[in-house]
């Protein structure tokens, strides 16, 4: 039984060895992922964009010079194109007295956002989804607006269409 028991930590340590040796001799890192390099590198959109599982929500926002409408630009992170997004929108006024900021809801949550071209927003891809105010919301320095979307309220086409031709 001893001896059995000393054969694996044997094997084991000369799995381990062999394995140590590969990482430190080959001349080029075994990684999962490519080195980031500029070409590459998604640091740039990821520090505009906010992760929220299904999709991903652009920092920055546009209202309209009418205040009925605002625009966010939003990236699919599925593999099925997105039909409709329903969303909240609250405008925070900040307090100047170091209060607790006040929070409004701005949106019919149960109207939907319209991506702005096209029909649907297919995967992969940066598109512009405009949502409507429910009054003319006028912009004062002190306010700011939150897009709050619930994985429930993403809804994807029932049918996909044909991959595009991809540029050679």
């Amino acid at each position: 039984m001893m001896e059995r028991f000393t054969r694996h930590i044997i094997k084991d340590l000369y799995l381990s060895i062999l394995f140590t040796g590969l990482t430190f001799f080959l001349p080029e890192p075994l990684l999962a992922q490519p080195p980031t390099t500029e070409e590459n590198s998604e640091k740039k959109d990821a520090e505009d964009f906010v992760n929220l599982g299904y999709i991903s929500v652009s920092k920055k926002f546009t209202l309209a010079s009418n205040g009925k409408s605002i625009t966010y630009k939003i990236r699919n992170n599925t593999t099925r194109s997105i039909s409709n997004l329903f969303a909240w929108i609250y405008e925070i006024e900040k307090k100047k007295d170091n209060k607790s900021p006040l929070y409004r809801l701005v949106n019919n949550p149960n109207k939907g956002g319209l991506p702005i071209k096209g029909s649907a927003h297919s995967p992969g891809e940066t598109t512009d989804w405009r949502f409507l105010l429910t009054a003319a919301v006028k912009t004062k320095k002190d306010i700011d607006y939150a897009l709050r979307i619930s994985h429930r309220g993403i809804f994807f086409v029932n049918m996909e269409t044909g991959l595009k031709n991809s540029k050679k």
